[in-house]
């Protein structure tokens, strides 16, 4: 999982790379910004069902093809009504969103059916380990939308609304490749079980709230750059920049957390204690040392893979470089709450975050512009790392001044975990 998750990290850098040196900051920012929201709709119409499938089939050893058949109803179901929804953002929204052709916006829209039902059928590949084959499906549509866009760019032709194109061809390929590894438990014959349905629904839904809110996080400073400055794709397009490199920074941690979860949900008492504190002492030593990388190479990096015509990403990138220091450490207790048996912990937390991060970019985005929008979010998301550190101390007793207490020990115990063992 770790493995597949870095490889399509890498792809999508790569082909983010090619979109902004050809298209520029006007129009990766106009693509950018029909990503974002496609990404945002398609989680508020899953409803958790995904991590819903899951629970039932390894918990309840729910009949999997009747949690196949169930998966594909809702799947097309949700899949319409997220793609009316987007279509009618880009119908009613064309001062927010740019111009697009009826074409484009009616072929991207269509393609969340697809990515909804990937969303849900790759939860239950999970569910039966299969990790190859979820892997592949998901290397399918970053390789696929490369190959597409690579070839629209080689005769010259790539826009932002054929890039749109090109990913939503790779997300209907990926979709088809994921019922075909399913193969032997999807029949259309089969009479879905409602029942069965509305359980995994209602278990999905405890979920929704914490998904809909990570997705809104990661997401509501460009939502709200495209609202309170309208037009101004080129500022979309510095802002997409400096976050995408800021999730090339992040792959490290994130690839961590699901092993931190598990690890810690296996322990208790003062053990688990410890082994908070000295995650976060790593996880702060990871944040100086990604700080000090971005001062001293961060502009230099914006314009070797994205272009000259970047350069001026580089003050956002300083202050959200700050913000990965404190998102990476929030990353830590949300393991550790979960872990814990207090999930709604990090709930709670991600609800007071996005609304401070909302009412703040409402306040600065129109006087400061992006770089206001990266100011909101990482003051925001350090509220959020002072709330985890008080909770965490009222219902665990965990020592705040051992949390940042880096000492030798730590470097020496990191450097010897990262040594390849041979086994």
């Amino acid at each position: 999982m770790v493995g597949g998750s870095a490889a399509i990290t890498l792809l999508g850098a790569v082909q983010g790379i090619i979109i902004a040196r050809i298209l520029g900051p006007e129009g990766t920012g106009q693509y950018q910004l029909a990503i974002t929201l496609s990404i945002t709709v398609t989680t508020f119409f899953i409803f958790g069902l995904g991590q819903a499938n899951i629970f039932f089939l390894n918990y309840h050893k729910a009949d999997l093809k009747r949690i196949v058949a169930n998966s594909i109803l809702f799947s097309v179901l949700t899949g319409l009504l997220a793609a009316l929804t987007l279509y009618l953002i880009f119908s009613f929204g064309q001062k927010y969103m740019g111009q697009f052709s009826h074409g484009v916006e009616l072929i991207f829209s269509l393609s969340l059916l697809f990515v909804l039902l990937q969303a849900v059928m790759g939860q239950i590949l999970i569910a039966e380990m299969r990790v190859l084959e979820f892997n592949i499906s998901q290397l399918a549509v970053k390789s696929v939308a490369i190959l597409l866009i690579g070839a629209l760019s080689c005769i010259g032709i790539l826009t932002a609304g054929r890039a749109l194109i090109a990913v939503a061809l790779s997300q209907v390929l990926a979709a088809f490749l994921m019922l075909l590894f399913l193969r032997n438990h999807v029949s259309f014959s089969f009479t879905p079980d409602f029942a069965l349905l509305w359980k995994t629904i209602r278990y999905g839904l405890q979920l929704y709230t914490a998904n809909l809110l990570l997705i809104l996080d990661q997401n509501i400073s460009m939502i709200f750059i495209g609202l309170l400055m309208p037009g101004e794709f080129a500022a979309l397009g510095y802002y997409s920049r400096a976050v995408a490199i800021c999730s090339l920074i992040r792959l490290v941690p994130l690839s961590l957390q699901n092993i931190l979860y598990s690890y810690w949900a296996g322990i208790n008492g003062k053990q688990k204690i410890r082994q908070m504190e000295k995650a976060l002492r790593i996880y702060l030593l990871f944040g100086i040392m990604i700080v000090a990388g971005i001062y001293l190479a961060g502009q230099y990096l914006i314009v070797i893979l994205y272009g000259e015509a970047f350069r001026p990403a580089y003050p956002v990138l300083l202050i959200l470089g700050i913000q990965q220091v404190m998102w990476m450490i929030s990353k830590v207790f949300q393991s550790f709450f979960s872990g814990s048996g207090m999930p709604m912990l990090t709930t709670c937390n991600l609800i007071i975050t996005t609304g401070l991060s909302a009412v703040g970019m409402v306040l600065l985005i129109p006087p400061m512009g992006i770089v206001g929008a990266a100011w909101c979010i990482t003051v925001a998301h350090l509220v959020s790392v002072i709330i985890n550190f008080i909770l965490a101390r009222r219902f665990f007793g965990l020592n705040i001044v051992n949390c940042f207490s880096i000492n030798l020990n730590d470097i020496s115990s990191l450097l010897k975990e990262l040594k390849w063992k041979a086994t």
